[in-house]
């Protein structure tokens, strides 16, 4: 009886309250819903581009990433319907509807369970996957680390651990033959990020921090190997050696920051005085902060000009490199980078590190207009509402005609605002 409650009548249900309301999509087969419409649609798409994509860089890239949801936005409108197994799905890229999303601010969206219990090794229960109550009283503890003053005693960390990695870049070309040498930056970005993180998170104990990464690392490669998801059944509880080696990883990490917690209380009892460390950051964070950059770095290498521009700025503002140091700690002199800031933003609008925002509607619910039934996951692709300026432009009008005073003058005024654009605050 549960399994007929599960795939069919909920599934009939929630499609009941949408197409009542005019919402159209995709006839759904049973059991599996629409997948293979998605493995179609993405064949057809690998067909179309066989082109070879090196010789014409278009940052355009949305159409690449999940085709079928645009596919469907052309047939059935910017709101509409599809299922994958028994979950149902509602697309939206409204900007009205878009406007609603990024003003409720209730706890009745939450993120779907379905995608982040499969996480769990990895996240634990921490604010990314925790809903409700939870979720608020977790935002709350963690929100003070990431006020502005905290974030200024952060800054010698980061240029103590980027003008290491630099140094040996500059090493590798010093001791190449022509002066010339291919660097593959993203996993030295990414033990950057990590190494400041772990600077900001332990201290001292940094070392311990890094190694805590390396095992997290290991476990996200792990657990990104194929599975089934979208809501067919989880087969984690099988003894396989994928679903070993993630437990065995998991034990470690818990290990490793146990002993570390430990070691702090031994401190705090021997000096009575502990270092203050933030171990409630999300140490996964360093993934996307990575990511940022290199697509920043790339973007830069493909515009030389802007590159110059870039120079000339800090040049400008800053003087020469011993002056750098005290810009660098300057918060005032930061903010008149101002071309920087133009290119990160851009680069953040282009290549977000966040490309779907789903959530889940935890009971019935309204959207302006809209019933939302219990159950319905709600998904939005960042990307592309900020890379098509049609919405990005209207999405921003709406705002403003809320009392949000945000100016739209060009691409590169959105970024800073790309997740909260969407789905509020609460994107984290």
């Amino acid at each position: 009886m549960r399994l007929v409650k599960e795939m069919w009548l909920k599934p009939a249900r929630i499609r009941s309250v949408l197409w009542r309301q005019g919402i159209r999509g995709p006839a759904p087969s049973f059991i599996f819903g629409n997948v293979s419409d998605e493995g179609d649609s993405i064949q057809q798409y690998q067909h179309q581009s066989e082109t070879i994509w090196w010789l014409n860089v278009e940052h355009n890239w949305v159409p690449s990433f999940f085709p079928y949801l645009q596919q469907w936005e052309q047939q059935y409108g910017q709101v509409y319907m599809y299922s994958t197994g028994s979950k149902q799905h509602l697309y939206v890229s409204d900007p009205k509807l878009l406007r609603e999303l990024k003003l409720h601010n209730s706890l009745d969206l939450g993120r779907p369970t379905y995608l982040s219990k499969p996480m769990q090794p990895l996240l634990g229960d921490s604010v990314i996957r925790a809903n409700g109550e939870e979720w608020a009283y977790q935002k709350k503890l963690i929100a003070p680390e990431f006020f502005l003053d905290k974030v200024k005693g952060m800054v010698g960390l980061m240029e103590e651990s980027t003008k290491a990695i630099i140094k040996t870049w500059e090493s590798r070309i010093l001791e190449s033959e022509e002066g010339i040498v291919d660097i593959t930056i993203d996993e030295d970005l990414k033990s950057l990020s990590a190494d400041i993180i772990s600077r900001a998170c332990f201290g001292s104990s940094y070392s311990q921090g890094n190694q805590i990464f390396a095992k997290i690392a290991a476990l996200q490669d792990t657990l990104s190997r194929p599975s089934l998801l979208f809501g067919f059944l989880n087969f984690r509880f099988l003894p396989t050696e994928n679903d070993k080696k993630v437990r065995s990883l998991k034990k470690e990490v818990d290990a490793l920051l146990l002993k570390l917690v430990r070691d702090r209380q031994a401190e705090s009892q021997l000096c009575g005085t502990s270092e203050k460390d933030l171990l409630q950051i999300i140490l996964e964070r360093s993934e996307t902060t990575a990511l940022a950059a290199s697509w920043t770095l790339m973007l830069l290498a493909l515009q030389p000009e802007w590159q110059d521009r870039v120079r000339a700025e800090i040049f400008e503002v800053c003087g020469d490199d011993d002056q750098l140091h005290h810009c660098l700690q300057d918060m005032d002199t930061l903010r008149k980078l101002k071309t920087l800031t133009m290119v990160i933003q851009e680069s953040l609008r282009l290549y977000g590190p966040g490309v779907i925002i789903a959530r889940e509607a935890l009971t019935n619910m309204k959207l302006g207009d809209l019933d939302v039934p219990e159950g319905i996951h709600i998904w939005t692709f960042i990307q592309h509402c900020t890379v098509t300026p049609k919405i990005g432009v209207q999405m921003l009008m709406s705002l403003s005609q809320r009392g949000l005073k945000m100016g739209y003058l060009n691409h590169a005024s959105i970024p800073r605002h790309t997740c909260h654009l969407v789905m509020g605050a609460d994107c984290a």
